[in-house]
C-alpha cells in the first residue's frame, strides 16, 4: 500500500508536531492542538493563507499533504459599529438595516455577531442578525413606536467578546393616500346611514356616477374625500386600479377623480343594502394599485404605496 507524508506546519514559535505516514485513501487523525505563547490556536487549514479549514472527518489522503495551524493573538474586541441605525416604517419583515463591523487589535481576526441579554436589550425580539447584517423581524409603524433598543455582542475567533447598546430609529414616511375633508363621513372612517333622507340602506338619495352628479345630489350624500400623494388617472377602474372587499350586498363603491384637483378623489356608495339593521354594521377595504397614479409619478411596484389598503366602516342606524 502506498504511503504519503503528512506535515503539520505550526509556524515559528509554536510547539511542533511530528510528521506522520498515512496509507493511500486513509484519513488523518487530528493531533492535539499546538500551542504558542500569547497566542490562541484557531484551527487547521489546507492553505497557508488560512482560507479552507481542513476537515479531519471527511478528508482522505491521496498525496503528500501539509496542514497549517492558525494562531491569533488574544485581543478582546473593543467596539462594534453599525453602518446604519434607521429603517423606514412599513418595510417588510426581514429587511436589512445595517452591516456590523468590529474593532480588534488582532490583524485578520474574524467575528460572529449575536443579540445579547443585558442593559438595552428591550426590543431584541424585533430584530435578528444574519452573518454581519442586522435585520427586522417585524414591519415597523412610526406612529406606534419610533425607536427601539437592542444589545449586540461580537465574538472573535478566539472566543473573546464585546457588547454594545444601539438605538434603532424608525423613519416616518408620507402616506401615499390620506383621508381629508370628510365632512359627510363620520371621523373620516364611517359611512353613516340616514334612512330618513336617503332611504333605507342608502348613503346617497339616488345613485350617482360622476363628480358633478354627487356635488349636485340632493338628500344627505355620504362622501369620502381622498388626497393622493401624486395625481391619479382621470377615470380609475375598479378591479384594475383599485379593489374593494367586504361591501354588503347591493352596495357598489364609486371612486371618481375631482375636476379641480387631479390628486383628489371622491368616494361614495351607490345602491341600497339588503340588510341594514344595527346588527349589520360592518367594515370593508379599498386597496389601491400602482396603476391608479399617472405614469409620470407611478411607483415601480404596489409595495411602494405606503398603507395602500384603507379600512372603512358602515354604520346602519335603523
Amino acid at each position: 500500500i502506498k504511503q504519503y507524508t503528512v506535515t503539520f506546519n505550526t509556524g515559528a514559535g509554536a510547539s511542533t508536531i511530528d510528521v506522520v505516514k498515512i496509507n493511500h485513501g486513509a484519513k488523518i487523525s487530528k493531533p492535539a492542538n499546538p500551542t504558542k505563547a500569547n497566542f490562541t490556536f484557531i484551527n487547521w487549514y489546507k492553505e497557508n493563507s488560512f482560507k479552507t479549514i481542513f476537515n479531519f472527518t471527511t478528508e482522505i489522503v491521496t498525496a503528500n499533504v501539509t496542514i497549517y495551524a492558525r494562531f491569533l493573538t488574544s485581543n478582546t474586541p473593543t467596539d462594534i459599529e453599525l453602518s446604519a441605525a434607521a429603517i423606514d416604517e412599513n418595510k417588510s419583515v426581514g429587511s436589512a438595516i445595517g452591516n456590523l463591523t468590529s474593532t480588534d487589535a488582532t490583524v485578520g481576526d474574524s467575528f460572529t455577531y449575536s443579540l445579547a441579554t443585558g442593559e438595552g436589550d428591550d426590543n431584541n425580539n424585533d430584530f435578528t442578525i444574519e452573518g454581519d447584517k442586522l435585520k427586522s423581524t417585524k414591519s415597523f409603524d412610526f406612529e406606534t413606536k419610533n425607536s427601539y433598543k437592542i444589545r449586540i455582542k461580537t465574538t472573535d475567533a478566539t472566543g473573546l467578546n464585546f457588547e454594545k447598546k444601539f438605538t434603532i430609529t424608525i423613519n416616518d414616511l408620507d402616506n401615499w393616500i390620506t383621508k381629508t375633508g370628510n365632512d359627510y363621513v363620520q371621523d373620516g372612517n364611517t359611512f353613516l346611514e340616514n334612512p330618513g333622507v336617503n332611504g333605507n340602506g342608502r348613503f346617497v338619495k339616488s345613485d350617482q356616477t360622476t363628480f358633478i352628479g354627487i356635488v349636485a345630489a340632493y338628500g344627505d350624500p355620504k362622501v369620502l374625500r381622498l388626497r393622493f400623494k401624486h395625481n391619479i388617472v382621470a377615470n380609475p377602474v375598479k378591479e384594475t386600479d383599485f379593489t374593494v372587499n367586504g361591501l354588503p350586498a347591493n352596495l357598489d363603491l364609486k371612486l371618481v377623480r375631482t375636476s379641480g384637483d387631479s390628486s383628489i378623489a371622491l368616494v361614495w356608495l351607490n345602491g341600497a343594502a339588503v340588510n341594514h339593521a344595527n346588527a349589520n354594521d360592518t367594515s370593508f377595504t379599498i386597496t389601491f394599485n400602482r396603476s391608479i397614479f399617472e405614469a409620470a409619478n407611478r411607483p415601480a411596484s404596489n409595495d411602494e404605496i405606503l398603507e395602500r389598503t384603507l379600512t372603512l366602516n358602515i354604520d346602519f342606524v335603523d
